[in-house]
């Protein structure tokens, strides 16, 4: 792909959140053209992986009011919950939409609420078996560094979406794969956008390269 366009704009922006690893947030946009087909893509930046929920929704609230923004807090939640299954299972609560929820007021994972069943099982089975599926929607890894995180500035590109019905379908870029993995958002009436349908974002990638040293 040539790409033949200026980045359009630049949108920077940090938060402190009382300490010198706070999360920073950053939005870049290009265009680019394949063929005869101009692309649009949104790169958001974040300093670290969230350590909180407070952090996530940070975030969150600062992208999600679009719906190439909740796909990119869709994806940093599957990173979180790679990372870190119990806080990534808060996060991913957050990031669906609640129509997709099951209630669980006594082991709710977040505000009473929590994915559904078959949904949970499926996170645990993918990507808590399989992280670098996750590790994969951040800028710089590849499956020759073994989806090795990058230090500095951890980055997720987004192509712009089309309306599917009320939905939106975006799609996220993974380095372990040939293109970009769909998701479809719905907005909730609170104006913020929310995944409904995220299987393709779980589903399997080019193998991480073998690093083990081998001295026999």
């Amino acid at each position: 792909m040539i790409r033949i366009a200026m980045i359009l704009s630049v949108l920077s922006l940090s938060l402190c959140l009382g300490c010198s690893a706070s999360t920073q947030r950053k939005i870049e946009r290009d265009f680019t053209k394949a063929g005869e087909e101009e692309i649009a893509k949104t790169h958001f930046s974040v300093k670290r992986i969230p350590v909180s929920v407070d952090e996530f929704l940070v975030f969150r609230d600062e992208h999600a009011e679009s719906a190439e923004g909740a796909a990119a807090t869709f994806a940093l939640a599957l990173v979180v919950y790679a990372d870190n299954n119990p806080l990534g299972m808060q996060c991913l609560t957050i990031a669906i939409h609640p129509e997709m929820l099951d209630d669980d007021e006594e082991s709710g994972v977040y505000k009473g609420k929590r994915p559904r069943r078959a949904d949970m099982s499926a996170f645990a089975s993918r990507i808590a078996a399989n992280p670098y599926i996750a590790y994969s929607y951040l800028s710089g890894t590849s499956p020759d560094s073994a989806y090795e995180i990058p230090e500095g500035e951890l980055t997720i590109v987004t192509k712009d979406g089309t309306e599917y019905g009320d939905d939106v379908r975006c799609y996220v870029y993974s380095s372990g794969a040939d293109s970009p993995r769909p998701i479809r958002l719905r907005e909730n009436n609170e104006g913020i956008w929310k995944a409904v349908e995220w299987s393709s974002l779980t589903s399997g990638i080019k193998k991480p390269k073998d690093l083990s040293p081998d001295d026999l």
